[in-house]
């Protein structure tokens, strides 16, 4: 604690820079000194300090106590510290002055750095192309030198003034703020004087900006989710506390729970850096229900950050999401309405996925999260490599924000989708010979998962299946418990030759032996 020179007692930590005798502090930094050691009439003994404070620091103490002066005003714009030895001489010439007193004779100054100088080679040509105007070498030095900073001409060799060029040395009371030849040109200007540069419009060539291969892959996604009747949301790259508690972002692994902490937020909405966009298009559709607009589905490519140990700054990763609720379709004369379900929301990622890659297919895998459905809830991979996750938002969280509906999302990192993409596209003439379509219906246990099956049946049926499609599932009568069936179309086309029906049975022969072998399926009767 200290009672500081306007009589309030201030309570100071650890992180505060004071002054202090052997047994109390009789001044806060920089900021103001204590209320013992104030001047009055019956002072005999004065001791004269003069000194320098680091900027930051004396800003962070000014804010902490909520006490601003004169002095804090200073030492936050960084002062020279080399004038700390002159302004303690020039006030002891005053004292002698107005007392009688002997001026200082002992100074201690306890100055661990050396004198701060810095050296700028400023070359004559470079003055010419700023300013647009020729000005002599001896000229330059004798503005140079009226600033107080020593200066010396380098020889060239040329008699081109242009190739000449002069060294520099910053004294240390412009050391802060002439760091660069551009500093030392613009105060050549300023004595000069501006109104001696002819006013000319400026010319510079116009260059046409092209977007990156990331960017156009980005737009084409933006515009194939906008096609398919989404709304595009761009919200703020900010999320506050309780919503990292309120989807238990916290308690997931560091690709969501290591949110990085803004050091001045504007308030507590604002407080760290989000790893999702999943809190904010959730209070998107929170706004729209509240308006009465219950039948949502919007998405948005945006940047989320995540704190990485021993790194300096944050991961960057673009996103993809998209999140929707309500009726698919409205009840009509020919149709009935629908609600949106997983299946609307995998759609999105199959439909996208299919736009840009040939062969590669999304696979999604069952991963319990926090803040999904229990059973509703997956990872998705492309390639064998992580690419995002999908699900339905748990019941218990949307209880939490007073939301009755059910809430689908997905989330792809835009990064590794774009890594996967196989360009360039490849074409291919329309087939000149007919295609041969077989329908098969395999009866597997419940768990076997369509996408497995698919990838079997598509892997074992040559280059010649050209096309696999789902038609039918179906448990009950005439299926035993525990089992289901699956019926798929599947399409062989050559494009050089007719098929024969022969060689179409072979094939469809081996796929039913691999799923046979791999799933336990058999053929339905």
């Amino acid at each position: 604690m200290i009672r500081s020179i306007d009589d309030n007692l201030r309570s100071l930590d650890e992180s505060m820079l004071i002054i202090a005798d052997e047994k109390k502090p009789v001044a806060i930094a920089g900021i103001m000194g204590g209320k013992d050691t104030e001047i009055n009439d019956n002072t005999v003994n004065v001791l004269l300090e003069s000194a320098n404070f680091s900027g930051p620091s004396i800003m962070k103490t000014s804010a902490n106590l909520g006490l601003r002066s004169e002095a804090s005003n200073r030492f936050e714009k960084k002062i020279d510290p080399e004038l700390t030895v002159m302004a303690i001489k020039k006030f002891s010439k005053l004292l002698s002055e107005i007392t009688g007193m002997p001026e200082t004779a002992c100074i201690y100054d306890n100055y661990r750095k050396s004198i701060r100088t810095r050296e700028i080679i400023l070359r004559m040509g470079k003055i010419t192309d700023v300013l647009g105007k020729e000005i002599s070498a001896c000229e330059v030095s004798s503005i140079l030198s009226g600033l107080g900073i020593e200066n010396e001409k380098s020889p060239s060799g040329s008699d081109n003034q242009n190739a000449e060029s002069i060294k520099a040395v910053i004294p240390s009371s412009r050391y802060d703020d002439l760091e660069r030849e551009i500093d030392l040109i613009e105060e050549i200007a300023r004595i000069y004087g501006f109104d001696k540069f002819k006013s000319c419009p400026m010319i510079s060539p116009l260059h046409r900006g092209k977007y990156t291969y990331n960017q156009k892959i980005i737009k084409q996604a933006r515009a194939v989710l906008a096609n398919l009747g989404l709304y595009e949301v761009i919200n703020y790259s900010f999320i506050g506390e309780d919503s990292i508690k309120v989807f238990k972002l916290d308690k997931e692994d560091a690709r969501y729970s290591s949110a990085v902490k803004v050091l001045n937020p504007l308030n507590e909405d604002f407080a760290f850096l989000r790893t999702t966009p999943m809190p904010l298009m959730v209070k998107n559709i929170s706004g729209n229900l509240n308006r009465g607009i219950k039948d949502i589905s919007i998405f948005e490519i945006t940047k989320v950050y995540q704190h990485i140990p021993g790194d300096r700054l944050p991961k960057e990763t673009t996103v993809l999401s998209v999140m929707m609720t309500g009726k698919a379709s409205v009840k009509s004369w020919n149709k009935n309405d629908r609600n949106y379900d997983y299946y609307d929301i995998k759609g999105i990622l199959e439909y996208l996925c299919s736009v840009f890659y040939k062969n590669a297919t999304p696979e999604v895998k069952h991963k319990e999260m926090h803040f999904f459905h229990p059973v509703i809830s997956g990872e998705i991979a492309i390639n064998g490599k992580p690419l995002g996750i999908i699900g339905k938002l748990h019941p218990a969280i949307l209880d939490k924000i007073d939301i009755s509906q059910d809430i689908f999302y997905l989330e792809i990192d835009m990064d590794v989708f774009i890594a996967n993409i196989e360009y360039p596209l490849s074409f291919e003439t329309i087939p000149a010979f007919p295609s041969a379509d077989i329908d098969i219906a395999i009866v597997v246990d419940i768990p076997t998962r369509h996408s497995d099956i698919e990838a079997e049946i598509r892997k074992s049926g040559t280059k010649i299946l050209k096309n696999v499609r789902l038609f039918d599932i179906y448990s009950g009568k005439q299926i035993e418990d525990g089992k289901k069936s699956i019926a798929y179309s599947l399409s062989f086309q050559d494009n050089t030759r007719t098929l024969k029906d022969g060689e179409v049975d072979i094939i469809v022969k081996r796929i039913l032996d691999n799923l046979k072998r791999k799933f336990g399926a058999r053929l339905r009767e």
